[in-house]
């Protein structure tokens, strides 16, 4: 509600973007100019395909990424960012899920996890 209220009381050359990458296709339905995203950076095709649908008012097509994507939403924020995105990057063999503390790895359930998705998508 929030957001739609903002993009209906904005200019038009004022953009309203989504920070959330669960309700970036909702938005941007109800106005919204796009998102910046975590998930994009490891399914970049699919979720700016997402994108386009909504900016262009393919709200079937788009909500059939967003159904396909959202799971690996989930897993990216269970434990925090950025250590899903990078159990993501790992697991398309992009890079070495490596970080530095305070941030941990995700524990082997949710890697898990995020490999099946990966592998299957």
């Amino acid at each position: 509600v929030q957001a739609m209220e903002m993009i209906s009381q904005t200019p038009e050359d004022f953009l309203v973007i989504s920070g959330d990458d669960m309700i970036a296709l909702p938005m941007t339905l109800a106005g919204g100019a796009g998102v910046i995203s975590v998930i994009a950076q490891g399914f970049p095709i699919a979720f700016s395909s997402m994108i386009k649908f909504a900016l262009r008012r393919e709200v079937d097509q788009g909500y059939a990424i967003h159904y396909k994507i959202a799971p690996a939403i989930d897993y990216i924020f269970e434990q925090g960012n950025p250590a899903g995105i990078k159990a993501v990057f790992a697991a398309l063999t992009l890079c070495e899920p490596t970080l530095r503390l305070p941030l941990v790895e995700v524990d082997a359930a949710l890697n898990e996890k995020i490999k099946a998705f990966a592998q299957a998508f």
